[in-house]
């Protein structure tokens, strides 16, 4: 009893279901492609208790709508983890991750490549040892399979046949016939596609990530014949704000008093400057460029115009085309199809011809592999 209420403290998660009731937003680590979030799909759809669910794979965000009288919100986390996906709660502040290149999923694949590439030239090229290359590509291939074995097996265990089961299932084959360079070379083929996936991903939340940069995070707030500075989240409508020349404005709001140029092109689209005094609406990003501003704040920060784009763009990245939605459907009927016929290649002539295993076994493996592409 005391060891779980330790772990409630330490998520946070009293005080969430106290202010939140029976939704929370939860930021996904390792959430990079489509098939994670497909499989972070039927995870949730699998738990009781949880009544709706929005997954946006560019944010990496989850946002669960749940009973609190059937689930915890320390259920959810756990069971985002069988996944291999870590979850944890947003707090309201965007927090900038690692670079794309700095994932470690990259890092695993980039050291595969290397590995494989270098050993392939060497061997063929200057007649490294076979057997020293084949403990080399044995290395290659459990760093490079080691994430999408990982997906692979929180997949078998939702019961869901994808890319990587086959990727797996085919290297497996390969190393059982002896092809350590062929295992090698298709882990390497495959896990590239992740990497230009991560870089492909990346530069969609580069976008969110330069909108939610044009907005400071503190502002210098006029209380009580004091000015304190304060971070925008804690700024209430009706406060005063003080911008000088140079500094962008943090919240939507009013003129009261002073006069200057503001720079509205990331909100508006205006070319030039526009003139403010007092009275006049300003935005949050824009920029104050030459006069001192106090701004009666009109609006909290969750609905400033530049919180409502980002919102806007967010949802627009969220939603799925009609070819993604039908490569989706194509896609479950496609894998369990390609799965199914390789495993008849390997064991119905054997078994109903008597024909020789091996050769089979090769040929379903070819299925395997030209079917992942």
């Amino acid at each position: 009893m005391e060891k779980h209420k330790m772990a409630r403290q330490e998520y946070g998660l009293d005080e969430i279901e106290r202010e939140s009731g029976k939704s929370v937003l939860l930021n996904i680590e390792d959430m990079c492609c489509p098939d994670e979030a497909e499989l972070l799909e039927k995870k949730l759809k699998g738990l009781n208790g949880i009544r709706d669910f929005e997954i946006n794979l560019m944010s990496q965000k989850v946002r669960v709508d749940y009973d609190p009288a059937l689930v915890s919100i320390q259920e959810v986390i756990k069971s985002i983890a069988e996944t291999g996906m870590r979850a944890r709660l947003e707090r309201g502040k965007a927090e900038r991750g690692r670079p794309w290149y700095l994932e470690p999923k990259v890092i695993f694949i980039s050291i595969c490549t290397f590995l494989t590439l270098s050993t392939l030239f060497l061997e063929r090229l200057v007649g490294f040892p076979h057997q020293v290359a084949t403990y080399i590509y044995g290395i290659a291939i459990v760093i490079g399979i080691y994430y999408p074995a990982r997906i692979a097996l929180s997949a078998l265990r939702a019961w869901t046949f994808n890319i990587n089961t086959l990727l797996v299932v085919a290297t497996a084959g390969a190393v059982t016939l002896g092809l350590w360079d062929e295992a090698a070379v298709l882990v390497f083929v495959y896990t590239w596609g992740a990497i230009l996936e991560a870089y492909a991903v990346d530069r969609s939340r580069g976008a969110l990530r330069a909108l939610m940069e044009l907005s400071p995070k503190e502002a210098l707030v006029k209380r009580e014949d004091l000015e304190i500075a304060l971070p925008v989240e804690e700024i209430r409508v009706g406060d005063v704000i003080i911008i000088r020349p140079g500094e962008k404005i943090p919240m939507d709001g009013r003129v009261l008093a002073g006069t200057s140029s503001v720079d509205q092109s990331p909100i508006t689209g205006e070319s030039m400057p526009v003139r403010k005094a007092e009275g006049n609406e300003v935005f949050a990003g824009s920029l104050n460029q030459r006069g001192s501003l106090e701004v009666t704040v009109t609006k909290p920060f969750k609905d400033t115009t530049l919180a409502r784009i980002i919102h806007s763009v967010e949802e627009a990245q969220a939603k799925k085309t009609r070819y993604q939605r039908f490569g989706e459907r194509f896609g479950k009927i496609y894998t369990p199809a390609m799965f199914s016929l390789a495993l008849a290649v390997m064991l119905f002539p054997p078994l109903i011809f008597g024909g020789p295993w091996q050769p089979w076994f090769y040929r379903g493996l070819i299925v395997f592999v030209v079917s992942c592409s």
